[in-house]
């Protein structure tokens, strides 16, 4: 019989990073106060995820599923 699987604890989920921690960190990024790796761990944004994003300047988080086709009010 399969055992159930249980998360190991202070495990983070992916994604527990906000946009307005994206906003501060490429704020930090442009005053140079410190490296990138650094500006990382402070905010919990993994660092390639934080290159890619202020290269583009993208700070809107998508959802990691499918978009519904119905508002939530429908």
């Amino acid at each position: 019989m399969p055992s159930k699987y249980v998360r190991k604890a202070g495990a983070s989920p992916r994604g527990e990073w906000t946009e307005d921690a994206l906003r501060e960190a490429f704020e930090e990024i442009r005053q140079n106060k410190y490296g990138l790796n650094e500006i990382s761990r402070r905010y919990g944004i993994p660092a390639r995820t934080l290159k890619r994003r202020f290269a583009k300047q993208d700070t809107t988080k998508l959802t990691l599923w499918k978009h519904p086709v119905l508002d939530f009010d429908n």
